[in-house]
């Protein structure tokens, strides 16, 4: 979904709610493996819920085994692992998810008219980190 909402300003919002709780942060979105639910100038609401909470269907933010931060959906529990998966991706991610990578609970996206020079800038001066929706 894309809105007539620059990035900046969806930054701005997106920092007023997190503002309401300490374990929330505010993270940009990229990429395409998570479309529609996020996108290139998409920002992330995210929330340090606890990992043994976790459940199958949440979309969750972790760093993989190249050291980026991805944001993909939860499939299934494997002992103390996670399966995960991008909606648009046809296979499950090549590693796994373990507590050390988890970062948190994706709860809301506001959307943005697009990724742009000037939102990408104020992204960077409040080092807000970049979730990748990573197609495989």
């Amino acid at each position: 979904m894309v809105t007539n909402v620059n990035m900046v300003r969806a930054i701005q919002d997106a920092e007023v709610v997190v503002a309401q709780n300490r374990n929330w942060r505010v993270m940009v979105g990229d990429g395409h493996s998570m479309a529609p639910y996020f996108h290139e100038g998409s920002v992330l609401l995210v929330d340090r819920a606890r990992f043994d909470d976790l459940k199958p269907g949440m979309m969750v933010v972790f760093r993989d085994d190249e050291g980026d931060l991805v944001g993909h959906w939860l499939v299934s529990r494997i002992r103390d692992h996670w399966v995960t998966r991008g909606v648009n991706n046809k296979r499950h991610d090549p590693g796994f998810m373990s507590r050390p990578d988890y970062e948190g609970v994706v709860f809301g996206v506001l959307h943005s008219s697009g990724q742009d020079a000037e939102g990408l800038a104020y992204a960077g001066q409040l080092g807000l980190p970049i979730v990748l929706g990573k197609s495989r």
